[in-house]
This record gives C-alpha cells, sequence and structure tokens, in this order.
C-alpha cells in the first residue's frame, strides 16, 4: 500500500556544503526505495504561528518497508549532524489515507 509522507523543512541558507552533502546520500536512498516527490511547495506567508516550514514536500513510497529501508538504513543514520547544519527545521511525518 502506498505511504504518503510530508516533510516540513527549512534549508539553511549559510550551510550549502552540509545539504549538498545531505542530499548526495538521500536522493540514492529515494532512488532505491522507488520512493516519488508527488509535491513541493513554498509557503508564502503565515497566517497564525510563530515558526513555519519554508517548504512544504509530499512524498510517496510505494509501501512502508520502503519508506523504512531510507529512514533506517545505514547510509542515513550518520547524517544527523549533517542533517542538523543543512535544515533550520526539519520534520516528516506520515500521513494518513
Amino acid at each position: 500500500m502506498t505511504v504518503r509522507v510530508c516533510a516540513l523543512t527549512t534549508v539553511n541558507p549559510n550551510e550549502t556544503e552540509a545539504l549538498s552533502a545531505y542530499m548526495a546520500t538521500t536522493t540514492p536512498l529515494l532512488e532505491k526505495a522507488k520512493a516519488k516527490i508527488v509535491v513541493t511547495y513554498a509557503v508564502a506567508r503565515t497566517i497564525v504561528g510563530d515558526t513555519v516550514p519554508s517548504t512544504v514536500t509530499i512524498v510517496e513510497y510505494p509501501t512502508i518497508e520502503d519508506l523504512e529501508s531510507v529512514f533506517d538504513s545505514a547510509e542515513y543514520g550518520p547524517l544527523k549532524e549533517i542533517r542538523a547544519r543543512a535544515f533550520l527545521s526539519y520534520q516528516i511525518s506520515i500521513l494518513a489515507d
């Protein structure tokens, strides 16, 4: 069954090298998992609240196992420090059907 996730992110504009390193590792993982970026939106304006992401991205994975293969992989684990530098905010949530 297809699994959809919502990525709420804000890239750190001062850490382009960290972002490049993060993407260089995660892009092949997403490809291997047959993940598909469905849509990406830039947040235009905040109506209520103080902190919002600058980007909202919806990604589809064929199965929950494919999703887990990315985030539980040996390659993804060491990215925690790089991810913390590359993004000012980073949240991934599984969406309900």
